[in-house]
């Protein structure tokens, strides 16, 4: 039985519903299993460095960057071989014992939601080889054409969404061996990355982390006996221990000193310098030295009276030949090119031992999908408040 134009009549050529599945019995299963990882590929992300079906723990290189490794389909969640090799991935490099333990974050399939991803991809691969197919097409009425055309634009815009439902269960290293995190079934309307998706959800849960608390630093990373530590040290930490927070990045690490120093929790040496209670403009380099307060304080006060005892007076009023007393500028910077600000303007001036006394900056944001107020209390306020800056106008819309 055929349908054209709202009749309906008798026809020795084959339907389009029986011709669906009789292609669907053609499609061989590597053909599905190519279709998916050319997907992954395609939709991978580059929030992270990511390693698409290893095939031993050989493939996951043993480096500090963040990665994230989407296992093999074979291998699902809660299935005793999938905890193996994970286990051997987070232990082993080769023939080596793996170093970077906390840099490894594992994407693994839901079995049932398997079924349906195969179940779809194979359809989609049935109806892609009629509509290449250009004698078969020839022989399909118009109305069947146009429904073919459709059932092959739905399942191929919504076999995304069939495999990020599928590739749902997150696990990373934790002090009590693995943890595993389940992401739920994503919305219809999502069209994140798969390293998208894994960031939100990390961030969404404090497993990621986009700040640090300087006292979290000093009483999980630094030892009470330990006077002072290293920077490449500290990274060298965070990117190995499963019991430290994983961080986005080293900048993270880096501006938790900065705000740390700032503060006065604790103190930075970087060469000859050392710094306490004020900004640090200086890049802080693999062998600065996080130095407990009472160190700064003393080292600081020892270079003070030095550096008084080598003062020769200056003159009140009269600068030295070719030098200028001071400068004032009022400028507009790109949002974008506030670092270049602090390294090619703050930096320079700093260097030249200038008393800053005066920086404010006026902030203008606009959004027009609007801005979450969750951002403006707990991202927004609260980084200001941690780097002690004063509000002098605040006004919202």
């Amino acid at each position: 039985m055929h349908v054209e134009k709202g009749l309906y009549y008798f026809s020795s050529a084959i339907g389009l519903n029986r011709l669906i599945v009789v292609r669907e019995e053609t499609v061989k299963e590597e053909d599905i299993i190519e279709e998916i990882k050319r997907r992954l590929e395609k939709n991978a992300g580059k929030d992270f460095d990511v390693y698409l079906w290893p095939a031993s723990d050989a493939d996951v290189p043993d480096n500090k960057k963040l990665k994230l490794i989407v296992l093999p389909l074979e291998f699902a969640s809660g299935e005793s071989k999938t905890q193996k090799f994970i286990q051997d991935l987070l232990n082993k490099y080769a023939t080596k014992i793996r170093t970077y333990k906390n840099t490894l974050i594992f994407l693994v399939a839901d079995a049932k939601e398997y079924d349906a991803l195969k179940f779809n991809t194979r359809r989609l691969l049935a109806l892609k080889s009629i509509k290449e197919d250009k004698e078969k097409m020839k022989t399909l009425t118009e109305e069947d054409k146009d429904r073919l055309d459709e059932k092959f634009k739905d399942l191929d815009s919504g076999l995304w969404f069939r495999i990020i439902s599928t590739y749902r269960y997150l696990i990373k290293s934790s002090d009590d061996g693995i943890k595993t995190f389940n992401m739920g079934i994503p919305t219809i309307e999502e069209r994140q990355t798969l390293t998208g998706r894994v960031k939100e959800f990390l961030r969404d849960q404090d497993e990621l982390l986009f700040k640090l608390a300087p006292k979290v630093l000093l009483e999980k990373a630094i030892a009470k006996d330990e006077e002072k530590k290293s920077f490449a040290d500290l990274w060298e930490a965070f990117t190995s221990f499963p019991s430290l927070p994983v961080l986005e990045d080293e900048n993270v690490l880096k501006n938790t000193i900065k705000q740390g120093v700032q503060n006065g929790e604790f103190g930075l040496i970087i060469g000859e310098k050392v710094r306490y209670m004020e900004p640090v403009l200086e890049d802080i380099t693999d062998d600065a030295q996080i130095v407990r307060k009472e160190i700064a304080i003393e080292k600081k006060e020892k270079i003070g009276k030095i550096l008084q005892a080598q003062a020769k007076p200056i003159i009140e009023g009269k600068p030295i030949p070719g030098m200028i007393k001071g400068i004032k500028l009022v400028v507009k910077v790109p949002w974008d090119k506030l670092h270049d600000l602090v390294r090619g303007v703050l930096s320079p001036l700093h260097v030249e031992e200038a008393d800053i006394q005066k920086l404010e900056i006026k902030i203008e944001a606009t959004s027009q999908k609007g801005i979450k107020k969750e951002t403006i209390d707990m991202k927004v306020r609260e980084t200001l408040k941690q780097i002690n800056a004063e509000i002098l106008e605040e006004e919202t819309k």
